[in-house]
C-alpha cells in the first residue's frame, strides 16, 4: 500500500439508472489503508447487492438480480480541502436552478444527510454573482466556475440533469467523482395541501421507516399541545408528502 488511503466503491449495473437511483442502498468504504482492509471491503461491497433493502427495490422497479451484478472500484482517495454536490438543476425547487452544497473535508456525512454543508442555489444568470458572495478565496473562486461550467457541459452530453459528487485538493486542484441522473421526477406534482418530505426517492423500507416516524412525532406532539395535528400523507412513485393541519378539541382547523 502506499501513503494514499484508498476508496472501495460498489458499482452495480442496476445503479443510478434514469427511473431508480438505488441510492445509498449498496455499501462503500471509505479510509482504507491496509491490503487486508482492502480485500474484506472488496468482498462487503460484493455482498451488498444481496441485502435486503436493495433485493426488495430491484424487486420494486423490476430488474433483474441475475443479469445486474456488482463490480468493485478501488480507488485512491483525494485529499480533500472541500467537497460536495451539484445538481444541474435543483430538486427542491420548480424552475431551474444550479444547486451547490460542500463541506470541509470530505463528502460523506453531507451525501449521507448527517451534516448541513454550505449552499449556493441560483439561476444561470446570478450564479456567478452568488459564487462571489459566498466564496472569500480568488482560487476557489475560478475552481467553483469551472465546476459548473464542466457540469453543464456534462449535462448537455448526456441531455439529461445530473447530481455530480466533487472534490477540491488542498493543492486547489478540482476532482470530479462521480456523476448520476437525477432521479426526482416529482417536481411538477401538485397535490393540493401535501408539501414534499425529502428530495430524493425512498426505497420501500426507507418509505416504511419515514412513515413510521412521522407517525411518532405526531403522536409525541399530540400529548403536549391544546392544539392537535390532524396529519395525513401520500405516497407517490416512493416520494413521500405530508400534510399537517393544527386543529382544536372541537375538531375545528385553527
Amino acid at each position: 500500500m502506499n501513503e494514499r488511503q484508498l476508496a472501495v466503491r460498489s458499482s452495480s449495473i442496476a445503479e443510478d439508472l434514469d427511473n431508480a437511483s438505488s441510492a445509498g442502498l449498496y455499501l462503500s468504504e471509505l479510509g482504507i489503508d491496509s491490503f487486508d482492509d482492502m480485500i474484506y471491503s472488496v468482498k462487503k461491497c460484493w455482498a451488498s447487492f444481496w441485502n435486503f433493502e436493495a433485493y426488495k427495490y430491484r424487486e420494486k422497479y423490476a430488474l433483474s438480480h441475475k443479469d445486474n451484478g456488482m463490480a468493485v472500484i478501488i480507488q485512491a482517495m483525494v485529499d480533500a480541502k472541500y467537497s460536495g454536490v451539484l445538481f444541474t438543476t435543483s430538486p427542491s425547487h420548480k424552475e431551474k436552478k444550479i444547486h451547490i452544497e460542500w463541506v470541509n473535508g470530505i463528502g460523506e456525512k453531507l451525501l449521507d444527510g448527517q451534516l448541513k454543508g454550505s449552499s449556493i442555489i441560483a439561476n444561470l444568470n446570478e450564479i456567478e454573482l452568488a459564487i462571489k458572495k459566498s466564496i472569500k478565496s480568488k482560487r476557489n473562486v475560478q475552481n467553483f466556475k469551472s465546476l459548473i461550467s464542466i457540469s453543464k457541459k456534462l449535462s448537455l452530453i448526456e441531455k439529461k440533469e445530473l447530481d455530480i459528487e466533487w472534490a477540491i485538493d488542498k493543492n486547489y486542484e478540482l476532482f470530479f467523482l462521480q456523476s448520476r441522473p437525477i432521479t426526482n421526477t416529482n417536481k411538477n406534482i401538485n397535490l393540493e395541501g401535501f408539501v414534499l418530505a425529502h428530495d430524493e426517492v425512498f426505497s420501500n423500507i426507507g418509505t416504511e421507516l419515514a412513515v413510521k416516524r412521522y407517525g411518532h412525532w405526531v403522536k409525541a406532539n399530540r400529548r403536549f399541545y391544546v392544539y392537535n395535528f390532524k396529519s395525513d400523507f401520500k405516497i407517490v412513485n416512493n416520494f413521500i408528502y405530508y400534510k399537517t393541519e393544527w386543529i382544536n378539541a372541537t375538531g375545528v382547523k385553527k
